[in-house]
């Protein structure tokens, strides 16, 4: 069974969509409390009521994982991203999709906020919610492989337990060297796709953009030795993969703008003869 580790807005989304795209079965669990992780118990739970499936993903798995009590050989997968692009990000989501939450629950006083003030208000705020948003774009990616924030813990827990660490920044050479990985272990894994969850409009101004990286940066320094190490880990898989990666990456490229080209029509064409089936079936059931 595939555990997909999903970190927010780090393409995790769209992982999803390839995922769902290869697996029959699989499950996706969300729990609105990102601080909330699973126990142990929760995910021989998962064993258990979801016996058939072939993936889970969620938000919420918890390191380290006790594999030696669960049925199924797990395989953990994630991505990480660079940790001031990931909370603008963060940011851009926000405001695209919950702008009424600063005014709501982060009592901004301000009608509008630019990303250098709400890394400034939420640092400076100890409200329990501006507490929470602080912990999401504070060494976040290091706190989800290590609760106590000890990098070397979670550098140890990323060679020894996660089956592959992606890069958001490199989607494309992550994913080809993921199929080849899966593919060595039997596991035919199909990597074409299409972006989902993009933020649409961009609150960006890079005055403001470069002066919120000063403090990120400060703000993420475990989770840049930790983003960093991954980039290794990732480049040291390319070597393995050997002389013809650069083809096969420039080949996979091709293929997916032709992907991503026809992709709607595809799309349609699969909904139509959707419909035409559940048509046909309700004709069907009514002849009977």
């Amino acid at each position: 069974m595939i555990l997909f580790m999903h970190i927010p807005k780090n393409a995790g989304t769209t992982f999803e969509s390839i995922l769902s795209n290869n697996f029959l079965e699989i499950v996706k669990i969300y729990n609105p409390k990102h601080n909330r992780f699973f126990t142990d118990v929760e995910i021989l739970a998962i064993d258990n009521f979801f016996s058939r499936s072939e993936c889970v993903a969620a938000h919420h798995f918890a390191l380290p994982v006790n594999y030696n009590n669960h049925k199924k050989e797990y395989k953990l997968i994630t991505f990480l991203r660079d940790p001031v692009s990931r909370a603008n990000s963060f940011f851009n989501y926000t405001m695209m999709y919950k702008k009424d939450f600063f005014i709501n629950y982060l009592n901004y006083p301000g009608k509008e906020i630019n990303i250098y003030e709400y890394v400034k208000f939420v640092t400076s705020e100890n409200t329990n919610v501006a507490t929470e948003h602080k912990k999401i774009i504070s060494n976040w990616q290091t706190y989800v492989f290590d609760r106590d924030l000890n990098i070397e813990a979670a550098k140890r827990r990323l060679i020894d337990e996660v089956y592959f660490a992606g890069i958001t920044e490199r989607f494309d050479e992550s994913l080809l060297i993921l199929k080849w990985l899966l593919e060595k272990d039997g596991v035919k894994f199909s990597i074409n796709y299409v972006s989902k969850n993009r933020t649409k409009k961009k609150y960006r101004n890079d005055i403001f953009i470069k002066k919120a990286s000063d403090e990120l940066k400060r703000l993420n320094a475990l989770d840049y030795e930790l983003y960093d190490f991954a980039n290794k880990q990732l480049d040291h898989l390319i070597l393995q993969y050997g002389d013809k990666f650069n083809r096969d990456l420039n080949k996979f490229k091709k293929n997916q703008s032709l992907y991503q080209f026809y992709h709607p029509a595809i799309r349609f064409v699969n909904v139509v003869a959707g419909r035409w089936q559940r048509g046909t079936n309700a004709v069907m059931k009514n002849y009977k």
